[in-house]
This record gives structure tokens, sequence and C-alpha cells, in this order.
């Protein structure tokens, strides 16, 4: 089964025009071994983190879909860190902001950038908890916004499910992690040289990463980088974002469908 095809089946579950504008599904973030820094371009800081689809009944987002921590399932820091390495927790729910890429595998997050200067630091970091749940923001044009029910359903029980499925998902977890760090190695938009996306692993995966990296997620995210090499140099059409964007998603989507299985099963 292709992943185009997959990633249309939420989308055909909702057949009605109430349904086609609902509020779309809840994502669960994949919870951070260690923080992640934000890269800093034109006044605003982002970085790219993995999460998945806690609600197949519900349409996928569209790309940058506007999302919000749930309060009983927020545990994330923002950490604003000096030239000394001097760190300052920030109110993540105040400062960052949630937008969906690619569907439901990817979330982009992101800050002003000055909230460096207020602080004095040289750089933003996060860390994603355990447990952590977006709901999408409010909005008008909503026509089925999530009840408290859906939303406890989805912190809760759910949520423990993605957690020993997708939060621990073995090698597939782990592959897209080392993706995960390829991609956020890239510009968010222009064009690389030959060189920069032929340095790219080394510049973006360090050898710490690769011995604590389960041995199959190496394998195949190496591989991955070396065919996306190899399809960018021969198609015109491809990028390094969107050839390791779909190599991180088949990851995500396999520990969806086993997730989604197990909820419709337990339900």
């Amino acid at each position: 089964m292709s992943i185009r095809w997959l990633i249309a089946v939420p989308a055909l579950l909702t057949l009605s025009w109430t349904q086609a504008v609902a509020e779309p599904q809840v994502l669960g973030l994949l919870a951070t071994n260690d923080a992640k820094a934000l890269n800093c371009v034109d006044g605003e800081c982002s970085a790219e983190f993995t999460s998945f689809c806690m609600e197949p009944d519900r349409a996928s987002p569209t790309h940058m879909t506007a999302y919000d921590l749930i309060p009983q399932a927020n545990d994330i820091e923002l950490l604003a860190v000096s030239a000394d390495g001097d760190a300052i927790r920030v109110p993540a729910d105040a400062h960052l902001r949630f937008t969906s890429k690619r569907g439901f595998a990817a979330v982009r997050i992101s800050a002003n950038e000055e909230l460096l200067r207020t602080h004095g630091a040289s750089r933003m970091l996060v860390r994603i908890g355990t447990g952590v749940v977006l709901a999408p923001s409010s909005r008008d044009y909503y026509k089925r916004p999530h009840e408290a029910a859906e939303i406890a359903r989805a912190v809760g029980r759910n949520r423990e499910i993605g957690s020993q499925i997708v939060d621990n998902g073995g090698a597939r977890r782990a592959t897209a992690d080392l993706v995960s760090k390829l991609l956020n190695a890239l510009p968010e938009v222009g064009t690389l040289t030959d060189s920069e996306r032929a340095s790219l692993w080394r510049r973006a995966i360090s050898a710490e990463d690769v011995d604590s990296s389960h041995r199959i997620a190496v394998s195949i995210a190496r591989r991955g980088y070396s065919n996306c090499l190899a399809s960018v140099a021969k198609y015109t059409t491809d990028s390094m974002r969107g050839c390791l964007g779909r190599l991180h998603d088949k990851q995500i989507w396999a520990l969806n469908r086993k997730y989604w299985r197990s909820v419709l099963g337990s339900s």
C-alpha cells in the first residue's frame, strides 16, 4: 500500500461536508531524549519535531495548521541558554507556536528570536517530555470542534497506548529521530550546493548519535540519505528536504498504523 494512499485514509473516513470542515486530528508529540536546538532566521527560531495522529476518525491537518498545547499534557521545556551555558527556563505555553508539517508526522515548533535578547541568551532549546498532546487551535470555520470527552480520551488511555507503540517504536522510531536531525540541519528555504548536500550527514549526525542509535536505524537512515542524494542529483523536481521528509514520515506511518489498530481494537 503506498504512502499516498495511506495519507488519504483518515480523510476518506470523513465524508459529509460538515465533517470535512471539522477540527483535524489531535496529535501526539514524541518525547525527545535531549533538548533540541531551534534554528534562528529572520527573527524566528524553529525546528521540526516528530508527531503522530491520535484520531483515525478525523482528517489529517493541512500544511501549517495551528495547534495548541493541551494543559493536562504539556510537558515541554523551553530553555534560553547563554554563551556560558547558563540556562533559563522560559514558559513554553506562553512563547512556543505549533504548526503541522507534512500532515500529521511532523510539527514545526517556533518562537520569536526576541526571546534571546530578552534573556541575554545565544540559543534556544526545546525538550519534549512524555505524554505531550496537541489540539487544533480553535477557529470559527471548524464546524465540529473536539468535545471534552475526546480530549480526555486522547490525553489519557490513547496517549498511553501511543507511548508504548510510537514513542517506544524501536528501529522505526530511531530512524525517524536520525532523519529528523538531518531535516533540522537543512535551511527551511533556499537550495543547497552539491557540497552542502554531500556533507549533510557529517554535519548533522555525530559519532555519539551513531553509537547510541539502533543499529538497523543507522543503516536505514544512512542508506535513505544516500538514496536522497542520488534522487536530487537525477531529478530536478526533488529536494533533500522533500526526500528526507518522505523517509521520516514512512517510519511514523508504519508505527501509526499499528497504533490505530490497537486503539480501534480496544475501544
